[in-house]
């Protein structure tokens, strides 16, 4: 039994000891909080939208409390009353808050619309738009697959017999239905399959009709879409290694153009080998294009695969997105964006590592 109480009073002891320790510790190692911080988050509705530009009301509050940031009226949700409240504590003049509640104008619902085809594909409206702009006859038509619901933390936002209704009581003005950013952009998920399908992929291609001399609006969605993995913001390293071929047909002409668009970009992206090839065949479609001109592209597309089945597995980063890599990082270590000069940091690329090896 003396056991059992010698135990007991050598606990009581430790951690009486442990607890003076962190008494003082707290006392004389404590960071002092800035006295403005609490008292401007209390200000903030709590909502955590990002619509002010930083992660949260907390990241605001920080900001204003440390002096990083000046402008008071940035909470979209608080409104003019948390702008005249933070102004108040920090001593300088109100600024107005420009409110914003999201509108949908279109008014063609299940009912009215037209279908121009039965659109069967994944059940998002970025999906959908790929494919001209969607299955319905009007091309700005609200395509009521729910991703603005989907994004809105506020729950203002709902699909009420195929078009997006607005609760303008429930909307907070954020902005996160139509912000793009990677992670924040309502399409991210169809975006995020799209590039794991391309990471997984031995070549990429890509191929669009050539539309008044240019790429496709589609094809340029698309690519719009991934603007974060241009070099000098985040660029997918899997990129370096890859093979892309872009393909383009026209009645006439434009051919040249069409590709040039979509191998810029993956240039941009870091994609050292770009096969272009594009074909005026004077015809509106397969069925119309000659004998001559078939055999013509049957046998280049076989010389084209032959090159690429050769080059399989030994795809060295090119000159220009080497050039362009270093010109990048050399800017990265000046610093540029916060978000991209995390990003190339966290990759080793401001160091030794490069994203062309492994």
């Amino acid at each position: 039994m003396s056991g059992v109480l010698s135990a007991i009073v050598v606990l009581l002891i430790v951690g009486a000891v442990a607890a003076l320790i962190l008494v003082i510790a707290s006392k004389y190692m404590s960071v002092p909080e800035n006295e403005m911080f609490p008292a401007i988050r209390e200000c903030l509705p709590g909502a955590n939208c990002g619509a002010c530009g930083y992660a949260g009301c907390d990241g605001y509050a920080k900001a204003l409390a440390e002096g990083e940031e000046t402008k008071t009226n940035l909470c979209v949700p608080g409104a003019d009353g948390a702008a005249a409240a933070i102004a108040e504590i920090m001593g300088v003049e109100a600024e107005d808050v420009v409110e914003m509640v999201a509108y949908v104008k279109c008014n063609g619902n299940c009912d009215t619309a037209k279908h121009k085809y039965e659109y069967a594909g994944i059940n998002n409206c970025s999906a959908a738009n790929i494919l001209f702009q969607g299955e319905w006859a009007c091309p700005n038509s609200c395509l009521g697959y729910g991703d603005c619901e989907n994004a809105c933390p506020s729950d203002a936002i709902h699909v009420v017999n195929g078009v997006a209704k607005v609760y303008p009581a429930n909307c907070t003005g954020c902005g996160i239905c139509v912000m793009q950013s990677e992670e924040k952009c309502p399409h991210h998920a169809s975006v995020h399959a799209i590039e794991q399908a391309m990471n997984r992929a031995d070549v990429l291609i890509f191929a669009t009709p050539t539309y008044v001399m240019h790429t496709s609006g589609q094809m340029k969605t698309m690519l719009d879409h991934f603007a974060h993995r241009f070099m000098v913001h985040r660029p997918n390293p899997e990129m370096f290694s890859k093979q892309a071929v872009v393909i383009s047909t026209a009645a006439g002409g434009g051919t040249k153009s069409a590709t040039k668009d979509i191998a810029d970009s993956l240039l941009y992206w870091g994609v050292p080998r770009v096969y272009r090839y594009g074909k005026n065949v004077a015809a509106m479609g397969w069925e119309h294009v000659s004998d001559k001109k078939r055999a013509k592209i049957t046998a280049d597309m076989r010389a084209l695969a032959g090159k690429i089945k050769s080059a399989h597995g030994r795809v060295k980063p090119s000159i220009p997105s080497c050039g362009l890599f270093y010109a990048m990082r050399m800017f990265h270590k000046m610093g540029m964006m916060e978000v991209d000069d995390q990003y190339w940091k966290q990759m080793g690329w401001l160091d030794g590592k490069r994203p062309w090896k492994s």
